[in-house]
């Protein structure tokens, strides 16, 4: 049994990718906010503390702050870099079987066995695809439909 979708990297597609990748990693960016919070509050504390006679303080205080919009930074970034790339608005295909998956693009073409998937995670518009620690490939349920998602996911369990 072959399925077969196309999708677009468009902004709205990066922004959407964006986005489940953050819901996948939604524990992780909690622990990150509370430490953020964490920090924020001990380095007022320590600022109160020491009468603001030290910079030590401003400097805890500024981290947690700065792990507080983490998240947002590197979106930003992330966002920027990838629209930069020479694949913007190209049109990909991914076919997959029994064996594998193809992606396929206008420069490149990449195989994969199912062996190398470590983990299929499922989020609310689709699924991320993550080959041994490598990057995710997203994969919206509205363009590949409920059935590709079921197969791709009937795979690895």
């Amino acid at each position: 049994m072959q399925y077969e979708t196309t999708f677009k990297l468009t902004k709205e597609y990066y922004l959407e990718a964006y986005k489940q990748r953050m819901y996948s990693m939604r524990k992780r960016r909690l622990f990150n906010y509370s430490i953020g919070i964490l920090f924020m509050l001990s380095g007022a504390s320590l600022a109160i503390y020491s009468k603001f006679n030290n910079i030590d303080p401003l400097v805890i205080f500024l981290s947690g702050i700065f792990l507080l919009f983490s998240s947002q930074i590197s979106k930003f970034i992330w966002l920027r870099r990838q629209l930069q790339n020479n694949s913007i608005n190209e049109e990909f295909s991914i076919l997959v079987d029994e064996n594998g998956y193809k992606l396929t693009g206008p420069n490149s073409s990449t195989e994969q066995s199912w062996k190398v998937i470590d983990t299929i995670i499922q989020t609310p518009s689709g699924i991320l695809i993550r080959p041994q620690k490598r990057s995710m490939i997203y994969i919206s349920e509205k363009l590949a439909g409920k059935e590709f998602i079921e197969f791709v996911k009937s795979q690895i369990n």
